[in-house]
């Protein structure tokens, strides 16, 4: 796992950060047919193993760049059965990285909060034994922002445009509100706009998931009585809360997402206190 902070002049805000969609940077197919078999039968395996997940269309970063305070982003379109196919066997990703780089890799596109409450803790969830990655480990809320909400399909045929681009914007910052708003179950009238902390690429396969910091207008016992009515409550068990003055989680095992996520808020309270 690796961290990238973008806060060299502080968090970005939604008009700091430039999306370009364009089917170049859709995942490569590899030239080998029997690799992409393969990874076609880890993707059976897993949803024998786990019903209740599904395919669909994710984004997908092929490159980033951040200069002068904006954060330039090239996304294309991946789907989860993509992401399943080429980061869960560790020699197929040495293979694909050392054909390709990361050209033949989903690199999906996630989001992760750091949710902290009025009266300063932060907010974490415990997952779940029926979620599909990282079960009954400690996570942030996140998940991913959705090609659907824009109208596209994992396929989808498009022209890039610049009102595309503006939509991908908005989506990957509305993502987080929203994920924030299902799982927890803390109204959008409650959280401030999303400041974007910096990325985390999980794992061999670059896997990123861009943290954001969102403070709440609710106490840490006013998410907690809302949290019993969430509506993905099924992906969790319990919340957990943190001091956002200790930020203390080595009791914890922690998801790759969160782990960046806190890292990178962590880093951004102590700039703030300096």
């Amino acid at each position: 796992m690796s961290v990238e902070s973008f806060l060299a002049s502080g968090p970005l805000a939604q008009h700091q950060v430039v999306i370009e969609l364009t089917p170049a940077s859709n995942r490569l197919k590899h030239p080998s047919e029997a690799l992409e078999q393969a990874m076609d039968a880890l993707w059976q395996e897993k949803v024998t193993a786990q019903p209740q997940i599904f395919d669909g269309a994710k984004f997908r970063l092929a490159t980033s760049e951040l200069a002068a305070g904006h954060l330039r982003l090239s996304w294309g379109l991946t789907s989860y059965k993509e992401y399943i196919g080429t980061c869960s066997r560790p020699d197929i990703v040495a293979q694909l990285h050392r054909d390709g780089g990361t050209l033949h890799l989903s690199r999906k596109v996630g989001v992760a909060a750091a949710l902290v409450t009025a009266d300063n803790k932060v907010v974490l969830l415990q997952r779940s034994s029926a979620v599909g990655a990282y079960p009954n480990m400690a996570d942030v809320p996140g998940g991913h922002p959705e090609p659907s909400n824009i109208g596209l399909a994992f396929g989808s045929e498009y022209l890039p445009s610049d009102e595309l681009n503006a939509r991908c914007v908005a989506e990957l910052f509305d993502s987080i509100t929203a994920e924030v708003e299902e799982e927890v179950n803390v109204p959008r009238s409650a959280l401030s706009p999303p400041l974007l902390l910096g990325v985390t690429l999980q794992g061999a396969a670059e896997t990123p998931s861009y943290a954001f910091l969102l403070h709440c207008k609710l106490t840490a016992a006013q998410v907690a009585a809302r949290y019993q009515d969430a509506k993905d409550q099924y992906e969790s068990s319990h919340l957990i809360y943190l001091s956002a003055d200790a930020l203390n989680t080595e009791a914890l095992k922690l998801t790759p997402s969160a782990a960046g996520c806190l890292g990178l808020l962590r880093v951004y309270l102590e700039q703030a206190r300096m």
